[in-house]
């Protein structure tokens, strides 16, 4: 297992690397126990041209990057539960088309078909379309939807970087940096889009 700290725009991010299945529970579980009230969860999947995938999990300042790529033969049941719980609204960058890629890459039918019962996996551009009630946003880009909600569209430049192997047993800083990219930009912004949500519940609550 590898563990690296990373910062972004002043946080220091703990992203920890799972290659085998049995260290999966321990760190979904500790994971689970970061999920705020909004029950958001950032989520992303990333292939590289080789079909190695990592799953990406972030919530606060913590990352799960899930190798499937090395020792990882199916999904861990407590993983499963995790993904399908739908009291959890997961948040990715294009998460439908990467969840269908995910899919493919499944290994069991049994895989399969629990990724099917994957219901509060949203894209970004949608839940913060849904929130703020703009469609227009509807495949808005990450630097857009951050400016929508407040935040800083630089703080979100996209990293180019030539794709890593992802089956690799280290990675440098840069490239963990360029994995995470788009689960902590979904996570921040999904957050942002929350709370604004929030304080407008708040106020017609106070007018009414």
């Amino acid at each position: 297992m590898g563990k690296y700290v990373v910062d972004i725009e002043g946080s220091r991010v703990k992203v920890s690397v799972i290659p085998t299945e049995g260290l999966v529970d321990t760190h979904v579980s500790e994971l689970s126990k970061e999920i705020l009230q909004s029950r958001l969860v950032g989520v992303d999947l990333k292939y590289d041209k080789f079909g190695k995938g990592l799953l990406l999990l972030f919530v606060e300042t913590r990352c799960l990057i899930v190798q499937f790529s090395r020792y990882m033969r199916e999904i861990p049941s407590s993983l499963k539960k995790f993904l399908v719980d739908a009291i959890n609204c997961f948040v990715g960058v294009k998460l439908s088309l990467k969840k269908c890629e995910m899919m493919t890459c499944c290994y069991t039918i049994s895989d399969k078909h629990d990724m099917k019962d994957c219901k509060t996996w949203v894209d970004l551009d949608e839940f913060v379309a849904r929130v703020l009630q703009n469609p227009k946003l509807l495949s808005g880009t990450v630097p857009t939807l951050a400016s929508e909600v407040g935040l800083k569209a630089e703080s979100f430049p996209p990293m180019p970087l030539p794709s890593p192997n992802w089956a690799a047993k280290v990675f440098s800083k840069q490239e963990i940096l360029y994995a995470i990219q788009d689960v902590y930009a979904s996570y921040i912004i999904a957050k942002k889009a929350f709370a604004l949500l929030s304080v407008d519940e708040g106020i017609k609550k106070e007018s009414g």
